[in-house]
């Protein structure tokens, strides 16, 4: 098992907690933006058995980010040289120490991680192998909830790329939001998900086509979400924009 701590984030429900994991001398996603929330992360970071000086993130997005600069800050006060490194391509509000390339390796004092990159959901999304397979997945999957694919910067194709990627090396998924996950069996079920949701929007714009009704994102969103509780039409709007996205790249009618 990898050492978690979830913290409160301004993240999408039903999440309401990114989770912080700490391997050796490294702490992935300092995510909070709040400032109970960013002592506790201190507290945790400071209770580990080895000096923790190194910022991971997976990807750009502030319920991944919130804390970082916080706790890099925090650490140089006391002494420590921390850093914080993430993909070239993520749009930070702070600066970062280095950037990290699909490939990179990173030496933990507890084994070595490589880092890979999984765009689709974000760009520069990173996910982070261990030799066992235990694979930190930032938000390539989720233990609560989905994965908004939200263009421009989701891509659908692009992300589904990034699951296949996965398939044959993680064995354990720690993702960001909830508990962590069996790899193999949980990257078909993404894959497979992905598949029902385009049948049901290539089913929804031909029954809307036929009726000569609106087929936008969220006349499609409406029909092929409805009496699915809980749902956020807004979001799913989103999702729907991907998916026709795909559609469209591949001129499937």
């Amino acid at each position: 098992m990898i050492p978690v701590l979830p913290v409160v984030t301004p993240t999408l429900p039903p999440a309401t907690h990114t989770n912080v994991y700490r391997v050796g001398r490294m702490v992935f996603d300092v995510a909070s933006p709040y400032p109970e929330e960013q002592a506790r992360t201190l507290d945790w970071v400071l209770s580990s058995p080895v000096v923790v000086d190194t910022i991971v993130l997976t990807h750009h997005h502030a319920d991944h980010t919130g804390g970082a600069d916080a706790l890099r800050a925090s650490l140089r006060a006391r002494g420590v040289s921390a850093r914080i490194l993430a993909h070239r391509e993520a749009v930070l509000p702070f600066p970062v120490d280095a950037t990290l390339g699909d490939g990179d390796r990173l030496e933990t004092g507890e084994g070595s991680l490589t880092a890979l990159h999984t765009p689709g959901h974000a760009n520069g999304h990173l996910v982070f192998l261990a030799e066992n397979g235990d694979c930190i997945a930032g938000d390539l999957v989720a233990g609560i909830g989905t994965i908004l694919i939200a263009p421009p910067e989701g891509h659908l194709e692009t992300y589904l790329s990034s699951l296949r990627r996965m398939l044959p090396l993680a064995r354990r998924l720690y993702p960001a939001h909830g508990p962590d996950l069996p790899g193999e069996e949980t990257l078909l079920q993404y894959l497979a998900h992905r598949a029902m949701r385009t049948e049901q929007v290539r089913k929804a714009l031909s029954a809307l086509a036929a009726q000569g009704r609106p087929q936008d994102p969220h006349s499609v969103a409406e029909r092929v979400y409805n009496g699915i509780p809980g749902v956020d039409l807004e979001m799913a709007a989103l999702q729907v924009s991907a998916i026709l996205n795909w559609l469209g790249e591949r001129h499937v009618g």
